[in-house]
């Protein structure tokens, strides 16, 4: 059960070649998003997507594995990464969303930290859809690029890039990661970049490599169908976007670990209740069992506003970050928490 976008795998892919001039605002966002309509690879019929993987700075290192998407309908998907440690699955079935994550041989609810920046790019694309509907679009020229930014009241803003010369989409930025595009060819009757980084706070942390896609002539329910052991998930077929949290505690910063001069970034997973309470928790990026701990007690105080999915109030997973600064820091008596 997770708060990301589950209606448009990896559509940035192969969408948004665009004008790559600045002009009216409303006309730029409606630019924007004719064109990402005429491009749409999910409008063309059953397809499939597989690339090389590759997760860095894994709890063990990098790790390099598989990605595949099959794609019949927004009713009907699903999607596959493997590497040494992790396997996960998830997609829709007539309409009714499923999972499976498994985690060093354990199976568990929550999706491997480093896919759920990769999953982001799902969101992105929702919030392409609705770019004429946002309150503010600008645009400016920057190194042989032209970048707008749309703005929505109470919507995670983005940023889109594309370039001069061959008016192809060079970045998406959206929350707190950059996806960069590179490398486009011709795939299945679409522009599909050969290569898809994932940069996060100036690090790369995921990237899909020779991207390959074709079509599916011969669409069958059982190519969507979930693996033995896969839970539903309600959220799923949803274009959830990020939980808006209501009431957010700041976490006391241990004292030992502030004499350990002991700081960093926790990133935990939390499983919000259809009243917008956190049921659950789980660690997913780690600054150490102290940070951790810290970290964990106090979102269970934190209030979620309920996510909705087709008029239903449902359960949800999101992810939140909370920074413990440097002892001398400026902020170092306390800690800081930052949602993404």
């Amino acid at each position: 059960m997770r708060s990301k976008s589950k209606i448009a795998v990896i559509a940035c892919l192969f969408v948004l070649a665009v004008a790559a001039d600045a002009g009216n605002d409303a006309a730029d966002a409606k630019g924007i998003q004719d064109f990402a309509a005429a491009v749409n690879p999910f409008a063309g019929g059953a397809f499939s997507m597989s690339a090389d993987l590759t997760l860095y700075k894994m709890h063990k290192g990098d790790e390099r594995g598989s990605y595949k998407l099959v794609w019949l309908s927004d009713k009907d998907w699903r999607r596959d990464v493997k590497s040494p440690s992790l396997a996960s699955s998830e997609g829709v079935m007539q309409g009714v969303g499923w999972a499976k994550h498994t985690i060093e041989s354990q199976d568990t609810m929550w999706m491997p930290f480093r896919l759920t920046e990769l999953e982001d790019l799902r969101n992105a694309f929702a919030e392409l859809n609705q770019l004429t509907t946002a309150d503010k679009v600008s645009a400016k020229r920057a190194g042989g690029n032209t970048c707008w930014k749309a703005e929505h009241k109470d919507r995670i803003p983005m940023d889109i890039c594309a370039s001069n010369d061959s008016h192809m989409v060079t970045s998406v930025g959206y929350k707190n990661a950059v996806y960069e595009l590179k490398g486009y060819r011709e795939a299945n009757g679409k522009k599909l970049p050969q290569t898809v980084d994932v940069i996060v706070n100036g690090m790369k942390i995921v990237e899909l490599a020779n991207l390959q896609a074709e079509a599916i002539t011969s669409p069958g329910a059982d190519l969507t169908a979930p693996p033995a052991g896969a839970w539903k998930d309600e959220a799923l077929p949803c274009a959830l976007g990020q939980g808006k949290i209501v009431k957010r505690v700041t976490a006391d910063y241990p004292a030992i670990a502030r004499e350990n001069n002991e700081y960093g970034t926790v990133v935990i997973g939390v499983l919000v209740g259809t009243d917008g309470a956190v049921k659950n928790s789980a660690v997913m990026q780690s600054a150490g069992p102290r940070l951790d701990q810290a970290a964990q007690q106090v979102v269970k105080k934190w209030q979620f506003e309920p996510f909705q999915c087709a008029g239903h109030v449902v359960e949800a997973q999101s992810d939140v970050s909370i920074q413990f600064n440097a002892p001398h820091s400026d902020y170092s008596k306390g800690s800081v928490p930052l949602y993404h």
